[in-house]
């Protein structure tokens, strides 16, 4: 459980970085600086009276600032477009063991489709299930007890 909490927690932080368009090998304390510096930038704009707002249609009129304020929409890194399942066995094979190898830890296909771009549902998940069962007979994945998909480690 100690190995999955800690996969988790690097993967949050990885995400994090990324948002911010840090280095994802950015350390705790320099991380903590930025954050410092970048909370002091967003004081003085928001004492100007410009606001960042991600989501103006509910934020507008919300906020109270010490003067008029000025719509600023918050720029966000481009956002990130996921990769689309191949159609086709082997290369939707290869994306998922991909995939799997990425994870490093038990996934399951709600979980996997959750990684590609395109139409979410049953039928992918369905899809996706029963490539699972053919690189498991295959050798190249495993299933837990749980129903769960993890690479094999050879």
């Amino acid at each position: 459980m100690r190995r999955l909490l800690d996969h988790l927690h690097q993967r949050l932080d990885a995400a994090v970085m990324t948002a911010y368009g840090w280095p994802v090998d950015l350390s705790a304390q320099e991380a903590v600086v930025r954050l410092v510096a970048l909370n002091r930038e967003r004081a003085v704009e928001e004492a100007r009276g410009e606001v960042r707002f991600l989501r103006p249609e509910f934020q507008t009129g919300r906020v109270k600032t010490s003067r008029r304020a000025i719509q600023i929409e918050a720029t966000l890194d481009a956002a990130v477009s996921l990769p689309s399942l191949p159609e086709a066995p082997g290369p939707m094979a290869s994306a998922l063991l991909h995939a799997l190898r990425q994870e490093g830890v038990p996934v399951g296909p709600r979980a996997l489709a959750a990684r590609f771009g395109g139409r979410r549902g049953r039928r992918m998940e369905d899809r996706i299930e029963q490539t699972l069962a053919v690189l498991a007979v295959a050798g190249s994945v495993q299933r837990t007890q749980d129903g769960w998909f993890t690479p094999r480690r050879v």
